[in-house]
């Protein structure tokens, strides 16, 4: 095993300074070796507790057995061709299941090598993790999603110089959602270093079955679906294309084919019955990866490692991810307890983070959570977001927040009722660098967070009795529209659609009946479709000209 940065030799005196003794193997005395006898284990003794890493919820001590861990080590070595020749890069800490049984347990196994880099040393300069894997010519190397979009936008060219990727055929990638659009910009980045495409191999696993269930195959990277949203939220995965529908399809990528003996289910969350492929329904599985429970947590093991299906079969372990099999892969959606539902309406909520990415450059990359808040009687769809550190001071931060409710809005089909802007290095993580969704909301519900921004939607005061001319009707829509989307009134532009303003379907509709009580008289919601502007909409209303020339909603 080899540790970087290069200051091996200074490593035993600067232990030594602090009253520890520096042993190596072959300075061990022989009577030590000759009291040394091996422990008569059994194959379902405990191996070691595996503590989660608190993503979503507390962390518990996973009980990982000698039978969960060897055959979990071979299966993981197999799926990925390795072997003694083999040389493994792995910044991932010892206390995370990624990087103590993928990046150092099973090299050791193997009897390969593993370098290990400090995680700190990474995050300060993730050059250095590519430099390691160049000059070691390392062939593997495990990662989270957020890893990747680093290094694409931190590298330089100056910086890739030097670089030789070319050895390296296993990137092995899980522990978060992996986004297409990270894989494409990584090899795009990092190509003409020798980093080909193939190498992405996504993964899906938790603590619970030791590390890994499914395992993207060895081929030409991984494959995708183009899915319909309208389906997805309806809990079917339905292959589509945008030119087909006219509408913006979501691109899910496939995280491998079960392996070895693991029985895997996709289950309705509420009957607990197997749904057929393209079923969206929780992930259920059984096998010998699968742990023996949380370590003296009775209640818990039997909540999560205790589920039946109706025949009576199992248990089996209840990953609370929710997803669907696809022509033999399984593709994940979302995570049970977080989907959002918002006026009926399935919304995932990393969709909505996905939507992030890209709607302000103000905002830091993968650093932003949605989830929902119970309001009355519905649910309200919340973002909790982080700034860059670069970019603050530089943003009308009301108008970041206008262009992240647009962007929300057209994306979704949803209205984003409270975003909240943290500065750079606030936003909650797990020591694995994953944003913890749940505690961010505990932390946001109980008023812990210290942000430089909020920007919180609320509805104008609705009077009945008023004159109906278009200019009057325009004027109280542009009032309504401008306190759904936290505008002011000038700065709502009557020509522009209700979507591009940030109000998604059910909230204009909810208009439609307050401008009826405004008025004191009916108001016929359809003329929303063929008037989808203030100004169109007014006129309808009113009886002007638009309402003889209607067209159809863009």
């Amino acid at each position: 095993m080899a540790i970087v940065p290069d200051d091996t030799a200074a490593l035993p005196a600067a232990v030594s300074r602090h009253g520890c003794r520096v042993w190596s193997a072959g300075s061990l005395a022989d009577p030590v070796e000759q009291a040394w006898s091996p422990p008569h284990l059994r194959p379902e003794d405990v191996a070691y507790l595996q503590y989660t890493s608190g993503s979503t919820s507390m962390g518990k001590g996973v009980v990982v057995t000698h039978d969960c861990l060897t055959y979990q080590l071979r299966l993981t070595a197999d799926a990925f061709a390795l072997g003694e020749a083999d040389v493994v890069v792995s910044w991932l800490p010892l206390f995370h299941d990624f990087g103590l049984v993928a990046g150092l347990l099973m090299p050791l196994l193997l009897g390969g090598t593993t370098v290990k880099m400090p995680p700190e040393v990474f995050v300060q300069r993730p050059l250095r993790w590519l430099s390691a894997i160049s000059r070691y010519g390392a062939t593997a190397s495990f990662s989270p999603n957020f890893v990747l979009d680093l290094c694409s936008e931190r590298i330089t060219e100056e910086d890739k110089r030097g670089l030789d990727l070319s050895r390296w055929r296993v990137l092995g990638l899980g522990a978060e959602p992996i986004r297409p659009d990270t894989l494409d910009r990584f090899t795009a980045a990092f190509s003409s270093r020798g980093f080909r495409h193939s190498t992405h191999r996504v993964v899906y696993g938790m603590a619970e079955a030791t590390l890994l269930v499914t395992i993207q195959p060895d081929g030409a990277g991984p494959p995708s679906v183009e899915a319909d949203p309208d389906r997805l939220a309806e809990g079917v995965l339905t292959p589509t294309f945008a030119e087909e529908t006219g509408r913006p399809t979501r691109t899910l990528i496939a995280n491998g084919t079960v392996r070895g003996a693991t029985d895997l289910r996709i289950v309705d969350p509420d009957t607990h019955a197997p749904l057929p492929d393209g079923g969206i329904g929780e992930v259920w599985m059984r096998g010998r990866t699968v742990a023996a429970g949380y370590w003296q947590s009775p209640e818990a093991t039997e909540e999560t490692f205790g589920g039946y299906l109706p025949d009576g079969s199992g248990p089996y372990l209840r990953s609370g991810d929710l997803g669907a099999m696809h022509n033999g892969e399984l593709y994940l959606t979302g995570r049970l307890k977080d989907l959002i539902i918002v006026r009926g309406r399935n919304v995932y909520p990393q969709d909505v983070e996905l939507t992030l990415t890209d709607a302000h450059p103000a905002l830091r990359r993968g650093l932003g959570v949605a989830f929902a808040v119970e309001t009355g009687d519905e649910e309200r769809l919340v973002v909790v977001q982080e700034l860059k550190r670069t970019e603050q001071g530089r943003h009308d931060l009301d108008e970041v927040a206008r262009q992240v409710r647009a962007a929300v809005t057209e994306a979704h089909d949803v209205s984003l009722h409270t975003l909240v802007l943290l500065p750079p290095g606030t936003l909650p993580k797990t020591t694995s660098g994953k944003v913890r969704r749940r505690y961010t909301r505990q932390r946001y519900v109980g008023g812990e967070l210290e942000p430089v921004h909020v920007s919180d939607l609320s509805a104008p005061p609705v009077t009945a009795g008023a004159t109906e001319d278009p200019a009057t009707v325009a004027a109280w829509l542009r009032e309504a529209v401008a306190g759904l989307t936290g505008r002011a009134p000038r700065e709502v532009d009557s020509d522009v659609t209700f979507g591009n303003l940030g109000m998604d379907s059910a909230a204009v509709l909810s208009l439609t009946g307050d401008l009826a009580t405004w008025l004191g008289r009916s108001v016929d919601p359809t003329l929303l479709y063929a008037h989808p502007t203030i100004a169109r909409f007014a006129d309808a209303v009113a009886g002007g000209p638009a309402a003889a020339t209607p067209r159809t909603a863009p």
